[in-house]
């Protein structure tokens, strides 16, 4: 797919339709199929993850193939530690090389009866049906690994008989998408708190009841971006809410100070323009402990603007869908910005320059390389080598960004 709107000068105008967001529908597909379908789901997100999910929850088969589904991973390996039945979850090469033996102890330390078919630590799982009057109803864990780790167990909490005691240890990783995770059980009827360090879900009876989900934020993030790069703007993002339970709302404040972006909320959801007379700053420094599904955006942004960008806490983009980390400095240095990586922080000081050289950016089977370069393409031609990865959270992604720079 070749991208270039480097000679459109217009005002980029018109409305995105987003993703319902997969984080809170692939909770809510937990929560649905535990809840015995009395909860349901106004809309489930098209992105290939929830997709992946909700078929598996509804598979009969013994062996469960979750393909590139991270979220998908985590969640049905808890999922399927306390059924009536005995199962066996793989995926893609790249998913057996990210680990889950954090998840996976924990659970059998509850009771579960889970191994490991290949390499100790990581997928593929074989998950065997166990019994569940004796199952411990406390355990602490490190919440320095992965979010997900925390959400998988605080999911199935209500269906455990005496619900379960969570002490988290060390530094809470992406803490926002755990507070998600809280205030979706107490939206269903869970008496679920969180504070500090400590998580408790008791078990809990769930009522018939219908969940209606918001659109993604981590998706909004790229037409943000879009926005900053823009001369002029006016970009509607439908079904958006300002008091979200996603962390990465963040973006209001942060486009807001930094790119001189503003959000105006209505019932519809948020329009984006830009603040008249905005002065860039020459520096900023960003930490994205809680907000890893941002950084490649603002790194890409930042590139593509001159700002020079000191981004921390990108520990967890280690062992995402490539190291991300390794995967943006690269494709940069493509575009001719050298960026000063550690394995937690990537610093960028160069801009990119308009050209009409056509340069191919790898997407390493990552969704959002493709999204956060996408950007790229409004300062000089670019092209993918597989644009079709969107799919996993945003399914009509170049087409709605098509529509923004066509006449």
């Amino acid at each position: 797919m070749l991208l270039n709107y480097s000679e459109i000068d217009n005002p980029l105008t018109g409305t995105v339709y987003l993703p319902i967001s997969k984080s809170l529908c692939n909770r809510a597909l937990i929560l649905a199929a535990l809840s015995q379908d009395k909860i349901s789901i106004q809309k489930i997100s098209d992105a290939n993850d929830s997709l992946v999910l909700d078929r598996s929850l509804n598979s009969i088969e013994e062996i469960i193939d979750i393909e590139d589904a991270g979220t998908a991973m985590r969640f049905l390996t808890a999922y399927f530690a306390f059924r009536k039945k005995s199962v066996e979850i793989k995926g893609t090469a790249r998913m057996h090389k990210r680990p889950i033996g954090v998840l996976v102890n924990a659970l059998n330390t509850i009771g579960a009866s889970i191994s490991y078919l290949k390499e100790e630590g990581f997928p593929p799982l074989r998950i065997d049906a166990c019994e569940t009057d004796q199952l411990k109803s406390e355990i602490s864990i490190t919440a320095q690994t992965s979010s997900q780790f925390i959400s998988a167990l605080m999911l199935i909490a209500p269906s455990l008989p005496n619900g379960l005691i969570i002490h988290l240890t060390e530094k809470v990783a992406s803490r926002p998408y755990i507070e998600m995770t809280n205030k979706l059980l107490q939206k269903t009827g869970v008496k679920s708190e969180f504070k500090e360090a400590n998580i408790s879900v008791p078990f809990h009876n769930f009522e018939s009841q219908t969940i209606d989900l918001e659109s993604d934020w981590s998706a909004a993030s790229y037409f943000y971006a879009i926005a900053a790069l823009s001369s002029n703007a006016n970009i509607q993002l439908t079904n958006l809410n300002l008091d979200s339970t996603q962390g990465d709302a963040i973006l209001v404040e942060w486009f807001s100070s930094y790119f001189g972006i503003s959000s105006s909320f209505s019932e519809n959801g948020v329009i984006l323009s830009k603040t008249p007379n905005f002065q860039l700053p020459s520096t900023i420094h960003l930490d994205f402990s809680d907000y890893p599904d941002l950084a490649q955006t603002l790194a890409v942004l930042c590139a593509c603007l001159g700002v020079r960008l000191i981004a921390t806490g990108l520990e967890s983009l280690l062992i995402k869908e490539t190291n991300r980390i390794n995967a943006l400095s690269t494709e940069l240095k493509k575009l001719g910005v050298t960026a000063l990586t550690t394995t937690n922080s990537i610093e960028i000081d160069e801009k990119i320059q308009s050209s009409k050289t056509l340069i191919e950016i790898k997407t390493y089977s990552d969704h959002r390389m493709a999204m956060a370069f996408s950007m790229v393409a409004l300062i000089r031609p670019i092209t993918f080598d597989n644009e079709k990865v969107v799919s996993k959270s945003f399914p009509q992604f170049f087409s709605e960004f098509g529509k923004l720079v066509s006449d």
